[in-house]
């Protein structure tokens, strides 16, 4: 069933129209530790304690599902390639291994995108992700991340802040709008507390 949700999700959501959507060929279901969803539904009970979202209708803490594109050295999630490797370069593998940590994951996705500073980069338009997704070991997959996000409140901005390394006060993430030199939303998230890895999107 997933699958079926997944991939309409996806193609509802690829904007770019001078690209096709690719064609989806396996969807896989993201198994987090026990530690991390502990971590990530006493976050999401914090923001909402804040916000008071669900009175408007919203999902508890703003949740919302974004896509996020980086790279992987390896084959992992390949038909029949189930390992994790121990490439320090590989960002896939550190990714699934430590849930958006952004310490790790920062370091292993390669040059950092700077637009609001050293964060977690993800977008509601898949076409967007899949610029930003690379396999570098020959696979003739590509891959994309679908994950739950907890926006909470906002802040709304069109102009880049390079220096950021949180939400400014009494925020909870950076929403990067479509506007001056951006075509497509970013929203950025600066721990790793507020966002889960829940779909591996493997496509050609």
């Amino acid at each position: 069933v997933y699958f079926k949700n997944v991939t309409e999700f996806f193609k509802a959501a690829w904007r770019h129209p001078q690209s096709a959507c690719p064609t989806m060929e396996h969807v896989y279901k993201v198994v987090n530790s026990e530690q991390t969803i502990t971590r990530y539904n006493e976050y999401q009970a914090s923001v909402e304690s804040r916000g008071q979202f669900r009175r408007a209708g919203r999902q508890a803490g703003k949740e919302s599902r974004r896509f996020h594109g980086t790279r992987r050295q390896c084959l992992l999630v390949d038909p029949g390639s189930i390992e994790f490797c121990s490439s320090p370069a590989c960002a896939l593998c550190y990714l699934l291994k430590t849930s958006f940590d952004i310490s790790t994951l920062t370091a292993a996705a390669g040059p950092p995108r700077t637009r609001f500073g050293r964060g977690i980069y993800c977008t509601s338009t898949s076409s967007k992700a899949f610029d930003y997704s690379f396999s570098q070991a020959g696979s003739p997959f590509r891959f994309i991340i679908l994950a739950s996000v907890i926006i909470g409140r906002g802040y709304k901005s069109i102009q880049g802040d390079p220096s950021l390394i949180a939400p400014p006060a009494v925020f909870d993430s950076v929403l990067d709008e479509v506007g001056g030199s951006l075509n497509y939303d970013e929203t950025v998230r600066y721990s790793s507390d507020g966002i889960l890895p829940v779909y591996l999107i493997l496509y050609r």
